[in-house]
């Protein structure tokens, strides 16, 4: 299967992360990754420096970003055209300010940091 979207918050849990993932064949539906499978992920993404990565880190396409932070962060539709469009930017919502780029891995998609 596919993976369409991850996510990373920290701070959430008391150990202070929590991850989710989207596939291609579930429908639209996130699953939460336990605490070691979500520890991987984020030793394989940030590596070793975890203080400095932001609040919010999110990889897909423009498209998923959009209703992301549309249901998160409530993204308001008119912005939805800076993450469907734009290979990078900056913008705020409801208090985040957030920033995308192109992925370096993937170019159809694009990783977004929000503090």
């Amino acid at each position: 299967m596919e993976l369409l979207a991850e996510y990373i918050n920290k701070g959430r849990t008391n150990d202070g992360y929590s991850c989710e993932e989207w596939n291609n064949g579930q429908n639209g539906r996130s699953v939460i990754l336990e605490k070691s499978k979500c520890r991987e992920k984020i030793r394989k993404i940030w590596k070793e420096n975890f203080d400095s990565q932001p609040q919010i880190w999110f990889r897909a396409d423009g498209q998923t970003a959009a209703l992301f932070f549309e249901r998160k962060l409530s993204l308001p539709k008119n912005k939805h055209y800076l993450l469907k469009t734009k290979n990078q930017g900056n913008w705020e919502a409801n208090g985040w300010s957030c920033e995308h780029k192109e992925d370096s891995e993937d170019p159809k998609k694009i990783v977004v940091s929000c503090e």
